[in-house]
C-alpha cells in the first residue's frame, strides 16, 4: 500500500514483492498498453474483468476508455470521465512473464479504485503460455462447493470445461451434491492460444452431502471440557486469540452455568475443530457491554481468511462477518440486546449462509467464502485485532453439516 498526494492509501495491483517508490521514472518508461480495471463501488463479489488502454505520450489516454493523465515523479494523476484519480506508479511483479512491470493505482475523491499494469512483449511460444496455464489452474481434487473456473488467463488464451456428469458437477462450475455418496467426475480442460490447443483431464471427487453430526457441546457446567468427549477442554486465551490467559469463572446460564469473558480474555479450541464446508455453530450469547466488532465467535485459516460472529458489527447490527481476502456481510436486521441472553446459529452449506437470532432467520444469502480446514483454528469471545467480549456464553454447540429450519429451532429449546 501506498500514500497518493492527497494522503489516501492505493493498493498496488499484484502481490508484494519488495517494490518501493521510485522519482526517476521518465515519460517513456510509463507509455504503453495497459490492462485496466475500475473497481467502481458497487459492492458487488462479481469479478472485474480487465479492458486495454494505452497511456499516450502526449499525455492522453486511448483504447477501451479515454482521457488524459499526468506524472509528477511517481505520483499519478489519471482523468477518465471527468473523474480525477489520484495514485502513484509503481513497478510490479508480474508473476506469470517473471519480470517486472510498471502498474499504476489510483483513486477518486469519491473512493473508487482503479488499476493498471502494462502489458509485455510476448516472448514465449503459444505452446509454452498453454502449458502454463494449464498447469497454473487451481482445481481441486476435491469439491465441496461450487467451482471459479476461469475462461480466460494472461496471454490471451481462452479454457473451455467439459464435464462427464452434468448433473453432479456442471461444465461452468455449479455442484449439486449427492444424499450420502461421493461422485468422481473426469473435467476435460481445453486450452486455446492462437492456433494451438492443449487438452487435460483433471480427475475431482464430488463430496456428497451427509446429515448434520454434532461434533462438540461445551455446555460450562463449571468446566471447559467437550460432553461429546470429541475435542480436548478449551484453552484461556489473553486479548488477543494467540495469547496466553489466565483461569475463567462460570455463572448462572441459561441451562446450568455459563462462562463469564470479562473484556480481557477469551477461550480457543483445538485446532481442527472443522474442516467441512458445511456446518452448524450454535451457541447463547449475553452481552454485558456492546464494542464493534467484538466476536463471540471467530474462525479463521489465517489473519487475512477468516469467519466472525459479531453481536454489534459495522451496520451496527448483528452479523456474521468474514474477510479479508474475501468480504462477506452476513447483517441482521436486528441488534441481539443488551443483558439479555440471545440464542444465535450459523448455518452453512457449502458457501450458502443462513443466520438465526432466537429462531428466527435473520439473513439468507450465497458466496459465504470457505476457509475451513485441518489446520483453522477458532475461540470464543477474541480474534486477532478486536476488544474481546464481555458477558457471558452458553451452550456451544457445534456440527459437521448443515441444520435444518427445524433442527435450529430445536436447539433452543
Amino acid at each position: 500500500m501506498f500514500m497518493n498526494k492527497d494522503g489516501w492509501g492505493v493498493v498496488a495491483p499484484k502481490r508484494y514483492a519488495g517494490e518501493t517508490l521510485t522519482d526517476d521514472l521518465t515519460t517513456s518508461d510509463i507509455t504503453g498498453t495497459y490492462k485496466f480495471i475500475n473497481h467502481g463501488k458497487d459492492g458487488s463479489s462479481d469479478v472485474k474483468e480487465s479492458v486495454k488502454i494505452t497511456l499516450n505520450d502526449d499525455g492522453t489516454i486511448s483504447g477501451a476508455t479515454e482521457g488524459t493523465w499526468k506524472q509528477e515523479g511517481y505520483y499519478a494523476t489519471l482523468t477518465i470521465n471527468d473523474i480525477t484519480y489520484e495514485g502513484v506508479f509503481v513497478e510490479v511483479w508480474d508473476e506469470l512473464n517473471k519480470q517486472g512491470v510498471l502498474s499504476f493505482t489510483a483513486l477518486s475523491d469519491q473512493g473508487v479504485s482503479v488499476w493498471g499494469v502494462q502489458t509485455i512483449e510476448e516472448t514465449r511460444t503459444e505452446a509454452e503460455i498453454v502449458d502454463d496455464v494449464l498447469s497454473g489452474l487451481a482445481i481441486p481434487r476435491e469439491v465441496t462447493a461450487d467451482l471459479d473456473l476461469k475462461t480466460s488467463e494472461a496471454g490471451e488464451t481462452t479454457i473451455t470445461y467439459v464435464s462427464s456428469n452434468e448433473a453432479v458437477l456442471t461444465s461452468d462450475g455449479k455442484v449439486t451434491p449427492q444424499a450420502g455418496e461421493d461422485v468422481d467426475v473426469d473435467l476435460t480442460v481445453t486450452v486455446t492460444k492462437g492456433d494451438t490447443t492443449k487438452e487435460e483431464v483433471f480427475q475431482l471427487t464430488v463430496v456428497g452431502q451427509r446429515e448434520a453430526a454434532l461434533i462438540s457441546h461445551y455446555a460450562f457446567d463449571g468446566n471447559l471440557s467437550d460432553e461429546t468427549g470429541q475435542h480436548p477442554e478449551l484453552t484461556p486465551t489473553g486479548e488477543k486469540i494467540d495469547t496466553e490467559g489466565q483461569g475463567v469463572t462460570f455463572e448462572a446460564g441459561v441451562d446450568g452455568e455459563a462462562v463469564l469473558l470479562d473484556g480481557s480474555s477469551g477461550l480457543r479450541f483445538a485446532e481442527g475443530l472443522l474442516d467441512t464446508s458445511s456446518y452448524t455453530v450454535s451457541l447463547f450469547v449475553k452481552p454485558m457491554t456492546f464494542t464493534q466488532h467484538t466476536t463471540v465467535f471467530f474462525g479463521a485459516k489465517s489473519p487475512d481468511e477468516w469467519l466472525s460472529v459479531v453481536p454489534y458489527g459495522h451496520t451496527e447490527q448483528t452479523m456474521v462477518w468474514s474477510g479479508s481476502t474475501s468480504w462477506f456481510d452476513g447483517s441482521a436486521s436486528e441488534r441481539i440486546e443488551e443483558n439479555a441472553w440471545s440464542h444465535l446459529v450459523v448455518v452453512v452449506d457449502n458457501g450458502r449462509l443462513q443466520f438465526y437470532i432466537n429462531d428466527e432467520q435473520v439473513f439468507s444469502g450465497e458466496g459465504l467464502p470457505h476457509y475451513f480446514d485441518a489446520s483453522s483454528y477458532f475461540a470464543l469471545g477474541v480474534n486477532h485485532w478486536d476488544t474481546p467480549f464481555n458477558g457471558l456464553i452458553d451452550e456451544v454447540k457445534i456440527f459437521a453439516g448443515a441444520l435444518s429450519e427445524a433442527e435450529v429451532q430445536a436447539l433452543s429449546e
